[in-house]
């Protein structure tokens, strides 16, 4: 059972919104905060993978059985509305902090207003940052960004690819294209990775390359164990990138429909490709015209960007 006094944090529930929210989770904790997070069961493997975090409470949606564990907390931050914050509440935690969005507002005692200036797009890291800040932490330090340590290279190049996308197939490139651009790719190893919630590219990819490459399971600690072993991840907008940049691989990451200004994996290392359209950014699932945001990403564009991380080459 956690130690009275420290603050509890809930996960944002989508992937990619609990690894924008880590270096926030890391800013407290370099302020002097025990950090403990509430995390859905699928992201548990996520939040472990964190040292800065004291202790992982995984939860599966129910408010009242999450209420029965986080007791002892006399302070907690929820980002979003959901079983967590009011599992917070339900316990009786003294002080519940978070942004007063509609449906989270009643469960708060502690709003934090963050006023986001009207202007272009900024990145949803900033999100948590500033709310960090609002609690006294410092976001803006390097050592928030910092990725876990990496294994020890030996030698052998790995690329990695992400063919689904969890937001849909608007998102996902054509699976023709990945099995192309896979071809090029003449030695190493190639390791497909199966998105969480959309695994069925990644197994008909890795299905069409037969012995060429690897399907990665779909257990997340697997996932993030292959991720840090790779040289470069290739794939979709979706959870695989996110997960590749938290453990530090590089990664090239092809948006369709959303914007990469403000969703794009965290680090200066990574490149995206992203086609500008009439349409652009629709942010649908699904396309109701012709799919140009994607289409017209060619498998020699995507190829020759993945060149750049291999300069030597």
């Amino acid at each position: 059972m956690s130690d009275a006094g420290a603050t509890i944090i809930a996960s944002p529930e989508a992937f990619e919104e609990a690894c924008f929210s880590i270096p926030a989770a890391r800013a407290l904790h370099y302020a002097g905060a025990r950090i403990s997070i509430a995390a859905p069961e699928e992201l548990v493997p996520l939040w472990e993978s964190v040292t800065e975090v004291a202790e992982v409470i995984p939860h599966n949606g129910s408010a009242r059985k999450l209420a029965k564990l986080v007791g002892e907390f006399t302070h907690s931050l929820a980002w979003e509305e959901g079983a967590a914050g009011i599992a917070f509440s339900k316990a009786g935690i003294a002080k519940r902090s978070g942004p007063p969005a509609e449906k989270l507002a009643k469960f708060l005692t502690d709003p934090l207003v963050i006023e986001h200036k009207v202007g272009p797009a900024t990145h949803r890291v900033r999100h948590y940052l500033l709310i960090a800040e609002k609690m006294g932490a410092q976001p803006f330090e390097a050592v928030n960004f910092q990725s876990p340590p990496r294994p020890a290279a030996d030698g052998v190049t790995r690329i990695g690819i992400a063919p689904g996308s969890d937001f849909g197939p608007s998102s996902e490139w054509p699976l023709a294209r990945f099995q192309e651009l896979a071809q090029n790719f003449g030695s190493g190893e190639l390791i497909i990775f199966p998105s969480p919630d959309r695994p069925k590219p990644a197994q008909a990819l890795a299905k069409e390359l037969g012995n060429r490459a690897t399907l990665a399971p779909a257990d997340l600690t697997a996932q993030l164990s292959l991720l840090a072993q790779c040289d470069l991840l290739i794939g979709n907008d979706g959870a695989i990138p996110h997960l590749a940049a938290h453990v530090g691989t590089r990664c090239l990451t092809i948006f369709g429909p959303n914007d990469p200004t403000w969703k794009r994996p965290l680090g200066t290392i990574h490149k995206v490709l992203h086609q500008l359209g009439p349409c652009s950014s629709c942010f649908l699932a699904k396309c109701p015209l012709d799919h140009r945001c994607m289409n017209e990403i060619t498998v020699e564009k995507v190829f020759q960007k993945a060149l750049t991380f291999f300069p030597q080459a």
